[in-house]
């Protein structure tokens, strides 16, 4: 099959080829220069490259600009909208203050830089003002975004804000008012490949034009030439995502061997496509898009032909022949939803490690949802394209009485397939099991994989083509003893194999013994975790991080493949150290990780918080425990235990929320000879700190340094008796308090012993136990060195 197919398999070993030099060498593409001109104000000339509205704001996409050899994206002031009409193509010339995107701090985190960087993208620029724009435009690129604002709203018209925010994904490639519970709703049930424009579906609608010219009766030319217009013009105006461009690729090469008289072939095209892309830009295999674009097609032209000839054979051809050619219509459903199944399966498999590397989760009804889910999305795209054409049409008044309510027909119908997907995820999740928190896999083990997968193909593939051989000869006659059809036997080895091949990717590498400090902007979540121990939580909130725990905390935990939280301890009610879990409460969608019980310290002094309230309501609504733990205290697990040194009685500091904090005491013992102890102050100041060297406090090898770094949490005598390996401040970037402070950072510096983490400069700051020879030693790694 390869062989007779030399294009695809260059292509295949040229994508191949590239994605070991880029592993080896780590180079995934040029990395923007230092401009110098972050947050002053610069003035600039450019063309208007692309043109969005994002909630209320105009964003430019500004190339060949004067202070930049990229792109970049310039945010107009609202005051500035009404008072310049711009075109995309057009020159302009223009002020602001450049930014930068924010890089990921934390593990599992989104990495906007690195989003941007795929894109050609340097940075941005807010609080722009055009200055002067030039006469000239494209009129072209200018008439399909008019096209695009106004079909936008005419499905805002139409449609309740969430069915909005999805059709507007799904047509338009627009995910700017996709409802975040929707997004995770549909992520989780597997389907949220809906919510991006498909490739596939702009492939069929090409064909299904050129089919209808070529009824009409069109040469084959005239034919080609409108069908390719109209699917290139329509990819130019939804900006040409990758699954789009991967499409239009395709349809090119499909249409370029009808015109030389050859059959198109899905398996070659798609092999050239993404050599032609990975030509225009080598870094975009790190791109999730275009790797789960092409997996999913690969897996229909490469891995579907094999494991249905190999499921086949190993129930029994004989026996599926009978099925196929029953008198009984509910069997023949049953074998038509068998070979969906089969599709559906080959797409899932080609997809499962990309998918596990960028969502770090598998759906376990995955594959039946999408039985009953894809065969609707192509009629969900018609009717949601002939409610834009449609409701365009009709809001001009001459045409408004006869067409507004023929819109209504297919805006019932989008609505109809909507529900319908709403169900299937409401059903999903309500299943046993519905979702696997698998972490993300690791490297080799994904190469193994699709070593084994591509191996399992090609043998599938031979062994069919053996099969059709023999079939032939024993047809003519001419059949030999050795000569013999492929085994059940044979087909039932290579699934076994490819079973326990997908097991591979499940198996998280956890390290026996983590404790891991999050970025969270101006606040604090600690995680202790690994595969010794339960998984606790010390604090989750921020103050200056929108979302928190959506963006950054529950991303971290499906990264290291955690799906229960045994214990959080909330070190006191304060918002910087409660608001992200509140908000992971109240988000039924994105609770994904289950929570056993929250602990807060027993000081009466907590109950005068507003988020005291908050928390409790929130919990009570997943049925979670809420404890209190005061002086003397103890949590204990097998190796691991927690004691509470502070407060003292629930009586203390009944009007000071801070020095009502819990302070803990970690120890972890893996073995008879090795123990680690933690130290979580939250935000005591140097007076509970006195009251704790008064208490006899001894040494510790991790410590929580108090109030983010703050001078008024700096007794040098506590940090003396403390002696730490290592300190770690929980700080935000340029925060508004200064933390942390000189005077604190000035104390621990004199002690040459301590190593001191800021997660505002080292984003994520872990502790790991490293056995060796025997022992256990303590690693610190911070995320930025990774």
């Amino acid at each position: 099959m390869y062989l007779r197919r030399p294009l695809c398999a260059f292509c295949l070993l040229f994508a191949l080829s590239l994605a070991i030099i880029m592993q080896c060498t780590g180079e995934t593409g040029g990395t923007p220069e230092q401009t110098g001109y972050k947050g002053k104000r610069t003035g600039f000339t450019g063309v208007i490259r692309r043109m969005e509205n994002k909630n209320g704001r105009l964003i430019l996409q500004i190339s060949n600009t004067s202070i930049s050899d990229r792109d970049i994206l310039l945010y107009l002031s609202e005051e500035n909208l009404t008072e310049v009409k711009l075109h995309t193509g057009q020159k302009i010339s223009a002020s602001g203050i450049p930014g930068e995107f924010d890089h990921a701090h934390n593990r599992g985190e989104f990495d906007l830089k690195d989003h941007y960087d795929l894109k050609s993208i340097d940075f941005p620029v807010y609080e722009g003002v055009i200055t002067g724009t030039g006469t000239s435009y494209d009129h072209l690129k200018d008439g399909l975004y008019r096209i695009r604002n106004n079909t936008a709203a005419v499905y805002e018209k139409y449609f309740e804000p969430e069915e909005y925010g999805v059709i507007k994904a799904l047509v338009l490639a627009d995910r700017s008012s996709l409802d975040n519970g929707i997004k995770q709703q549909y992520q989780n049930a597997g389907i949220s490949h809906i919510l991006a424009l498909s490739g596939l579906h702009i492939a069929t609608v090409g064909f299904i034009v050129f089919g209808i010219l070529r009824k009409l009766r069109l040469p084959v030319f005239i034919s080609v030439i409108i069908s390719t217009c109209l699917i290139t013009l329509y990819c130019i105006m939804v900006g040409m995502p990758v699954s789009a461009l991967r499409a239009l690729i395709m349809f090119l090469l499909s249409m370029g061997a009808m015109l030389l008289g050859r059959t198109p072939d899905l398996r070659t095209s798609a092999a050239a496509a993404a050599v032609i892309m990975l030509m225009m830009r080598p870094d975009s295999l790190c791109d999730s898009s275009f790797l789960l674009s092409f997996s999913a097609v690969m897996g229909i032209g490469l891995v579907y032909p094999s494991l249905r000839f190999i499921v086949i054979t190993a129930i029994g051809r004989r026996r599926i022949q009978k099925l196929d050619h029953s008198k009984v219509w509910a069997v023949r459903m049953m074998m038509g939803i068998l070979r969906t199944l089969l599709v559906s399966s080959a797409i899932q498999l080609t997809m499962l490690p990309f998918i596990l590397w960028f969502y770090y989760q598998f759906p376990t009804y995955g594959i039946l949802v999408n039985i009953a889910a894809v065969p609707l999305a192509g009629f969900l795209l018609i009717f949601a394209v002939a409610v834009g054409i449609l409701g365009t049409v009709a809001s001009y008044p001459v045409t408004a009485p006869v067409l507004e309510t023929a819109v209504r027909l297919p805006v019932l119908a989008v609505r109809g397939i909507l529900k319908f997907y709403d169900s299937l995820c409401d059903i999903q999740a309500l299943a046993p099991g519905s979702l696997i928190i698998t972490g993300r896999p690791q490297v080799s083990f994904m190469w193994i994989y699709g070593t084994v997968l591509a191996a399992a193909a090609v043998i599938g593939t031979m062994l069919e083509k053996r099969e059709r051989i023999n079939g032939i000869k024993r047809l003519t006659g001419r059949a030999v003893g050795n000569d013999k059809p492929a085994t059940v036997k044979t087909a039932r080895i290579l699934i076994f194999i490819c079973a326990i091949n997908t097991a591979l990717l499940f198996i998280n590498d956890k390290p026996q013994f983590e404790i891991s400090a999050l970025y969270m902007g101006q606040g604090q979540c600690f995680v202790i975790h690994g595969k010794d121990v339960p998984t606790v939580m010390y604090d989750c909130g921020s103050l200056d991080e929108k979302e928190a725990g959506r963006y950054s905390v529950i991303p971290f935990l499906k990264y290291c493949g955690i799906s229960r939280i045994d214990t959080v301890f909330v070190s006191h009610l304060d918002r910087d150290h409660v608001s992200g879990l509140i908000e992971i409460l109240n988000d039924d969608k994105s609770m994904d990780v289950s929570i056993g019980r929250i602990i807060i310290p027993g000081s009466i002094s907590q109950e005068n918080s507003e988020n005291h309230a908050d928390l409790k309501r929130a919990a009570e609504r997943h049925d979670i425990p809420v404890y209190r733990m005061i002086s003397g205290d103890r949590l204990s697990y097998d190796r691991l235990s927690f004691e509470c040194l502070s407060p003292v009685n629930d009586r203390m500091t009944e009007g000071d929320i801070n020095e009502g904090s819990l302070v803990l005491s970690l120890e972890y013992r893996p073995d008879d000879k090795n123990c680690l102890r933690a130290l979580f102050t939250g935000d005591i100041s140097s007076e509970t700190e006195a009251k704790l060297i008064k208490g006899g406090i001894g040494s510790y090898d991790y410590l929580q340094v108090p109030h983010h770094g703050s001078r008024s949490s700096a007794d040098p005598e506590f940090f003396k008796r403390i002696s730490p390996y290592a300190a770690v401040i929980s700080a935000g970037i340029d925060n508004q308090y200064g933390h942390p402070h000189s005077e604190t950072l000035s104390i621990l510096k004199d002690d040459d012993r301590v190593k001191t983490f800021i997660t505002s400069r080292d984003g994520e700051v872990d502790m790991r136990a490293v056995p060796d020879r025997g022992h256990m030693r303590f690693l610190m790694v911070s995320f930025n060195t990774l």
